[in-house]
């Protein structure tokens, strides 16, 4: 892990000092709201989602020829110009298909379904 942030820093390390990295994920949720025309009106008749997840670092490291460390954040996320590094879907999520023809289906039925990321 050490070696593939601090290889992002792009400088020589002082390799007899100590280093140490933490790599953990963040993660936002998006939703696609499915409405139907209905008795002269639009109801919300389906909800379904995905996750992505996003990488962060922390990395403390010894510049060659210098005696303290330095600790840098790394954040790739959108505001840096990053896109997720994965994302979850729910089985909905890229079949306007299978989402348009279970929104009619839920609303056939006067019901309102919410089909998760983590259902896929």
């Amino acid at each position: 892990i050490v070696t593939e942030v601090t290889g992002l820093i792009g400088i020589p390390l002082n390799s007899t000092a100590g280093m140490s990295s933490e790599i953990w994920n963040t993660y936002t949720y998006g939703y696609k709201n499915v409405y139907v025309w209905s008795g002269g009106s639009w109801v919300l008749s389906l909800t379904t989602g995905d996750r992505q997840w996003y990488k962060h670092a922390l990395t403390s490291y010894v510049p060659q020829g210098a005696q303290a460390a330095i600790t840098k954040p790394s954040d790739w996320v959108p505001a840096h110009g990053y896109g997720p590094i994965y994302t979850n879907y729910s089985y909905l999520w890229n079949n306007s298909s299978l989402l348009d023809q279970t929104a009619e289906s839920n609303d056939n039925r006067g019901i309102y379904t919410y089909v998760p990321w983590y259902n896929s």
